[in-house]
Formats: structure tokens, C-alpha cells, sequence
């Protein structure tokens, strides 16, 4: 039997914890309701309920009352003592009470549930002194071993009641439930959900994601920094491991098809999909090609957490081109959950365990206990800031708890809860030069990220020292950085914000420190330049640009801008023009009329460069950087902008050229032929691009087509493996033939996609098993009568 330890709980979990054992194992017929009281919450079941296992005893109506003694499983504790007053209170006031002894004679069993490792003896004795008060029905006693064994013969409920996770050794719990293999699949989402899971409370958003992933198989959770986003994916994630799945976490759609089985049950989860604290137009545009592919990809036994933030979700569908295809944000109600909407109770909950978990001193505890209420209600409470204040503010609290006047105290708790940055950014701003420096490095790193990432950073902008900033980070781990695992091909550690929201709080420091924002000037980074033309909100005359702020500013981006174009690869110019297309985008929206030459300025300034370039013969662009010059190129006026994507086309016009004579057309590969030529067939106008591409495109297209049939009517292999890569390729192949009518007049793309789907699955059925599921679902719910203060009385 594996040990749980019931006793961190508390009452309210523990008797909640019993309500849904009792609704797993004897069905969804019982009924709870009540309150604290002497036993807690009630439940009664008006059908026969199998109480003892051998010899077999069946009987009903059954009556279950729970009893949670703090700490009963601690050394020398006096748990009997506890039970037997509990029971002698019951009994008493069924005695003197008519109408309970007339609702008892109706019943057929009374069952009390307790976390106390009670023995053989002790329940006999709890059983007879119940049986005093209760002569004609029969007394069962169930105590914290009773509840593990059944708690492990019903392990579905560690979906519906995640506190399970906390209670349990994780990994003697992943040894035992998850094989291996899987494991080892799963080590980065275990990693970064182990955390989560010791604190972690099921809020209503919780259940209402599990709800949608049950019927869509994918949902976005939504809602500003702070509010658990990221810990309900963790911990669905973590949830559906225990039941066999793979758990992977990933940050793109090529990540995920790389890990993609069909033959394995698999839960995939995307962080901050489309930028972390700004929208990144580069994760935007892979998720506009990608998404519908994704979405096909999902079912039963694949599902996709995607977690972000409104504003960016906001800015991501502005950008993204979705209106094609109705399977991507079909009804956006239908697959969005909003987090940020806590109940009084749920936030209760989440102080609590925040609390229970500390560990924390009695005058600490007493301090919390006296001030719940006021820090529940406060509009600025979320999960976060509560996990800063009990493990952060409070050791603050304690230092000064003598010294003041209970007011004052209070007070102080209030702040504490209200604006926790201040203190972050005291914190930020007394570091060392060394250890100020290479936090913001980690702005020119996408985190997680391995520790030469960040020291290389640390070089770039500041000359740091490699041993100087390795020394800097072992410092950092605990205040502003945490160590993680990467995975990508194989498993390496590799470090993380503690949350976050602690990068908000650097780039806005960053933003008011003079030399920090040169440093950022200075940079040839693309993903710095993505950080610089990000917008700064709630400004007097609407949205503004962060860190542009002067035409001296305007000039020193420029160059940077010009510097990444003239000397950098494909990719990253890719990287770099996906913010400033973002950018002409939203110039009229987000920045002011002063500073929206400055954005034409830009583009022109880092396409003129990207143009010689390629005159000269030194680059040759990639797909993404060629259409994006075209954009610009419409945009600004240039002309010439067709040096660019000539080069470009001719090499992938070729490939795909071979591809049909081979009869390995795949849809990875047609879908950036298919994006560059309706580029150029849609700025034919106002560039010189094109001139002779449409009749070409129109015959190429012809010969698409005809492959697509010839492959279509392909049979299948022996290898079950090969059956499953060949399946995909035609999956993607018939998504982009759907988008050929963007190019050319054919008719009948959509037949010969639905052909190269049915051979899709005709491969399929060779070697793939049936997935087998055996998930519920059960939302929770909140208690209308919910009391805070009767809720804090055991911490």
C-alpha cells in the first residue's frame, strides 16, 4: 500500500478528497453537503454501498462523516484522544435530538473516514463507542490506510482531485503508474510540473480546460501574467502522464510534429505560444502555416495545451491570416478558458496551500490567518504574488513582526500582496554590476536556455568574463533564475525565470536605465530589435514604443537594424524583418505620428542592405526573408525589391520541379513554394517582381496536381513505422494542394486532398493500434456557503 500524506491536506481538502473517493468508488449517487463542524462535511449514499471487502458486506442507505485530526500522523501524536471526543460529541447529540434518531432509523450503515493511521484495535474501539448511539445499524471506521489503498485501486481521481500529487513521493508515484519509456519521454514537463504540483489548487478554469480538451482535444488558456496559466497546463500535463500519456512540452509546431506518435497517447504543451511577454511575429507566422495541420493532428489520444496572454493572443490573431480556413479558430468561445477569473473560494484555497506548504512559524501563520479575508479580496491578488508574499514578503513580515503595531502589520501585508514588484525591482537595482549585467543578458536569450547561452549574452553586451557571469548565475538561482531541463533531441539542463513575470519586470527596468537601453542599441540581435519595437500600453496618448523615444533613438535602432541586415545569415534577417513587418502593420494603431516614419525608416533602411546583398551575390534569402522583402518592399517603395526573391525562387521552384518528377512531392517543402508565389503574384503591382510567374505558376500547379493523384493511389508497405511517416507527408501534402487555389484557377483541389487524406488512413490501418481511453471528467464546483475563516483553523 503506498502512503499518502493525508495530514497536509488540511480539513477542507481532505474532506473534499473523501467526497470524490466516495463518488469514484461507490458511484455518482452519493450526495455531500454541509460544513466544518464536529466531522466535517457529510455524504450519503441511498443506495448499498460494498463497505467490507472480505467477508463481502453490502448495505445502504449509507451515512459517511470524515474526521480530519491536525498532524495525526506525527510522532507521539494523540489522534485517539481527538477521534474518541469527535465521536462522543456525535453521539451525544444524537441522543438529545429526535429527528436525527428518527433519519438514523431509516439508515443502514454509518461510515466515519479519517486521516489517522488508526490499527485494528483502535477502529474496533471507535466502532463500539458509535454503536452505543447507533445499536441498529451497522458502524464501519475507514482511517488513512483504508483511504490510500482505495485511493490506489482509483487512480483516475488523481484528474479530478490534483492535490493527490502532493501527497505522494512523484516519482515512487511515476515508478509506479508509468512505464519507463514514457518517462524518460516526459522528464522536462515532470521537471517543471513538480513545483507546481505541491501548491497547486483545481480552480474552476482547471476543470473547464479538461472539459474542452475532452471535446476539441486542444484549448488556449487565456489571461494576463500571474494568474496560473502556466501551472494548469503543467499540471493537466503531469495528471494525464500518471494515466500512460506522453507529456511533452514543446515551443513550435515543428517541436511538436517531431515528437508526434500516433501509436503513443500524447499531451503536448505550448508556453506563451505566441511570445512570452510581446508578441513574436516569427512564432505567429509558423502557427498561421502550421495550425491546421496541428489541429488535424489531434484526437482522442493527442491533445494541445497552449497557454497566453491576451494582449499577445489579441496581436497574434490580428497578424495571423486565419480566415481561410474555418478549422483553425473555428468559434475561438469554444477552445479559449480565461484564468484570471477566481472565485472568493478558489483564492482562499490558494493562500492556504501556499501556506500549509511554507511551513511556516505560528506568528507568521496567526499573522495570515488574521488578514485571509482582506488578502482574498484584494483586486490585485493572483497565484503568483501569493506565492511571492508566503515565500518571499513573509520573511520580511517576521523580521519586523515585534516591532510594530498590529495595524501597521497589516497593513504591510496589504502592500505586500498589492505591488510585490517594488520590492523586485529594489532587489533588481542593489545587485552587483555582474550579477545587474547578466540578468539582462537574459534578454537576448530565449529562456529556457542552457548557462553559455546566457554568459555568451553577457559578453556581447557587456564584455563580461565567462567566469565572472557563471559565478553571477550560481547567485542568481533561487532570486531570479531556477534551473530546468531543455529538451531538444536529447535532455541537458538549463535555466528558467522563477516566473514570468520576472521578465516584465526586467525589460522594464531596462527601459528606464540609460545604459541599459544603449547596450540594447548597440545590439545586432534580432531578438533584441523584437524587444525594441515592442509596444509599452496605457501611455497618455494610447501605445508607444518601450525604448524609442527620440529621433537619437530612431537613428541608433536604424543602424542596428541596418548592421543585423548587412551582416547576418538568412535566418536571422528572417527573424528581424518579422518584427518590422509587425511593425508596419500596427504603425498606425501603436506608435504616435511622430514615430511612424521612423518605422518606414526601418523597413527601408534594413531592406536596402538585405538588396545588396543579394545584388552582390553574397546572400541568397531564405523563403521567409524573400517574402518579407516583397511586403516591404510594397510597403516603402522599392522597386528593386525583386533582386531579392529571384534567386529564391529559382532554387525552390527547382526542388519542387524534382520532387514531382521523383513523385515525392511533401507538403513541408510545396507549402514555401505555394507562400513565395502568392507573394509575388500579390505584389506583382507594385513591384517589379513576377512578371512572367503567373503562366509558370498555373503549369506547375498542373503538375502538383498530377503527382498529388499518382500518390494518392499508392497501396501500402509492411513497415508500420514507414506506413505512419508516409501518412503524415500525404496530411500535409493534401493541407497545402487546399491552398492552391491562392496561386492558380484549378478545380477540384479539395477532392484531391480528401484522395490523399483516404490514403493517409489506408496506411494507418496497418500496424497502428486502437488508442483505449479510459479518462473522466468531473468539474468541480464552489460552495456558495464557503467560509475563509473556518477554512484557516487548522494552519
Amino acid at each position: 500500500m503506498s502512503v499518502y500524506k493525508l495530514d497536509e491536506l488540511g480539513w477542507h481538502d481532505f474532506e473534499t478528497l473523501v467526497q470524490s473517493l466516495l463518488k469514484t468508488k461507490c458511484g455518482m449517487g452519493v450526495e455531500a453537503w454541509g460544513g466544518h463542524g464536529d466531522f466535517g462535511r457529510d455524504a450519503f449514499s441511498p443506495f448499498p454501498v460494498k463497505l467490507i471487502e472480505a467477508p463481502p458486506l453490502e448495505i445502504g442507505p449509507v451515512v459517511f462523516q470524515a474526521k480530519f485530526v491536525n498532524n495525526a500522523n506525527a510522532a507521539g501524536a494523540d489522534y485517539m484522544g481527538a477521534l474518541q471526543n469527535a465521536v462522543s460529541k456525535e453521539s451525544t447529540k444524537i441522543k438529545n435530538s429526535e429527528v436525527i434518531k428518527k433519519a438514523m432509523n431509516l439508515v443502514g450503515a454509518y461510515v466515519l473516514l479519517t486521516n489517522a493511521p488508526i490499527s485494528a484495535t483502535e477502529r474496533e474501539k471507535l466502532q463500539v463507542q458509535m454503536s452505543k448511539a447507533l445499536p441498529k445499524i451497522q458502524v464501519v471506521v475507514w482511517g488513512g490506510g483504508d483511504i490510500g489503498a482505495m485511493l490506489d485501486n482509483h487512480p483516475k481521481i488523481r484528474q479530478s482531485f490534483p492535490q493527490l500529487l502532493s501527497i505522494r513521493d512523484l516519482e515512487a508515484l511515476l515508478t509506479e503508474s508509468v512505464s519507463k519509456a514514457i518517462r524518460n519521454k516526459s522528464r522536462v514537463a515532470v521537471d517543471r510540473a513538480r513545483e507546481i504540483a505541491s501548491v497547486f489548487v483545481p480552480v474552476n478554469a482547471y476543470s473547464e480546460a479538461r472539459g474542452v480538451l475532452h471535446k476539441h482535444h486542444w484549448v488556449v488558456l487565456d489571461g494576463p501574467p500571474e494568474v496560473g496559466k502556466t501551472a494548469i497546463a503543467r499540471v493537466i500535463a503531469l495528471t494525464q502522464l500518471l494515466a500512460g500519456w506522453e507529456a511533452i512540452e514543446c515551443s513550435s509546431p515543428d517541436e511538436l510534429f517531431g515528437q508526434l506518435n500516433r501509436e503513443s497517447k500524447q499531451v503536448f504543451v505550448i508556453d506563451d505560444a505566441f511570445g512570452k511577454t510581446e508578441f513574436d511575429p516569427g512564432l505567429a507566422r509558423k502557427w498561421e502555416r502550421d495550425l491546421p495541420n496541428v489541429i488535424a493532428s489531434l484526437g482522442e489520444a493527442h491533445w494541445l495545451v497552449m497557454t497566453t496572454r491576451r494582449h499577445v493572443l489579441a496581436t497574434a490573431l490580428r497578424h495571423m491570416d486565419l480566415s481561410e480556413s474555418e478549422a483553425v479558430f473555428p468559434q475561438a468561445g469554444e477552445v479559449l478558458v480565461s484564468v484570471d477569473k477566481l472565485s472568493l473560494q478558489e483564492r482562499a484555497h490558494i493562500l492556504y496551500r501556499h501556506a500549509k506548504h511554507a511551513k511556516l512559524g505560528e506568528d507568521t501563520k496567526s499573522l495570515i490567518r488574521r488578514n485571509a479575508l482582506d488578502l482574498c479580496k484584494n483586486p490585485h491578488f493572483t497565484p503568483e504574488r501569493v506565492r511571492r508574499f508566503v515565500t518571499e514578503g513573509i520573511v520580511e513580515l517576521s523580521s519586523t513582526a515585534k516591532l510594530v503595531s498590529a495595524k501597521e502589520l497589516d497593513t504591510f501585508v496589504q502592500k505586500e500582496i498589492s505591488s510585490p514588484t517594488d520590492r523586485m525591482r529594489k532587489s533588481l537595482r542593489a545587485l552587483k554590476d555582474a550579477h545587474k549585467h547578466t540578468v539582462y543578458s537574459t534578454l537576448d536569450c530565449n529562456l529556457p536556455c542552457e548557462k553559455r547561452d546566457i554568459t555568451e549574452s553577457a559578453q556581447r553586451m557587456f564584455g563580461a568574463r565567462t567566469a565572472q557571469v557563471e559565478k553571477a548565475i550560481e547567485d542568481l538561482i533561487g532570486s531570479f533564475l531556477k534551473q530546468t531541463v531543455i529538451f531538444g533531441g536529447n535532455m541537458r539542463p538549463g535555466l528558467d525565470w522563477i516566473h514570468p513575470s520576472y521578465r516584465d519586470l526586467v525589460i522594464e527596468c531596462a527601459a528606464e536605465d540609460r545604459d541599459i537601453v544603449e547596450r540594447l542599441f548597440a545590439s545586432s540581435s534580432s531578438r533584441i530589435m523584437n524587444l525594441l519595437l515592442s509596444s509599452r500600453r496605457e501611455v497618455a496618448d494610447g501605445e508607444s514604443l518601450r525604448f524609442v523615444e527620440s529621433p537619437e533613438d530612431c537613428t541608433k535602432v536604424i543602424d542596428a537594424a541596418a548592421r543585423i541586415a548587412s551582416t547576418s545569415p538568412s535566418e536571422t534577417i528572417a527573424a528581424l524583418f518579422e518584427s518590422v513587418v509587425s511593425a508596419l502593420r500596427d504603425r498606425d494603431r501603436i506608435v504616435p505620428a511622430r514615430l511612424r516614419q521612423f518605422i518606414i525608416s526601418l523597413a527601408s533602411a534594413s531592406t536596402e542592405e538585405v538588396v545588396k546583398r543579394c545584388n552582390s551575390g553574397a546572400l541568397t534569402p531564405s523563403v521567409r526573408t524573400a517574402i518579407q522583402v516583397i511586403e516591404i518592399g510594397s510597403t516603402v517603395g522599392l522597386l528593386d525589391a525583386s533582386i531579392v526573391w529571384t534567386g529564391t525562387w529559382k532554387k525552390i521552384d527547382n526542388e519542387i520541379g524534382e520532387q514531382i518528377d521523383n513523385e515525392e512531392l511533401r507538403g513541408n517543402d510545396l507549402s514555401d513554394w505555394i507562400d513565395l508565389a502568392h507573394a509575388i503574384n500579390k505584389h506583382q503591382g507594385t513591384t517589379d517582381a513576377g512578371k512572367a510567374i503567373p503562366a509558370h505558376v498555373e503549369q506547375r500547379a498542373a503538375n502538383i496536381l498530377k503527382c498529388g493523384e499518382t500518390m494518392s493511389t499508392v497501396d501500402h508497405w509492411d513497415d508500420a513505422e514507414q506506413n505512419d511517416q508516409v501518412a503524415k507527408d500525404y496530411e500535409s501534402l493534401a493541407e497545402q494542394i487546399g491552398y492552391l487555389g491562392m496561386v492558380s484557377s484549378f478545380d477540384d483541389l479539395d477532392g484531391i486532398s480528401e484522395r490523399l487524406n483516404n490514403a493517409a488512413e489506408r496506411l494507418r490501418q496497418y500496424g497502428v493500434p486502437e488508442p483505449d481511453y479510459d479518462d473522466d471528467y468531473s468539474p468541480g464546483g464552489t460552495d456558495a456557503k464557503f467560509d475563509i475563516d473556518e477554512l484557516f483553523t487548522d494552519l
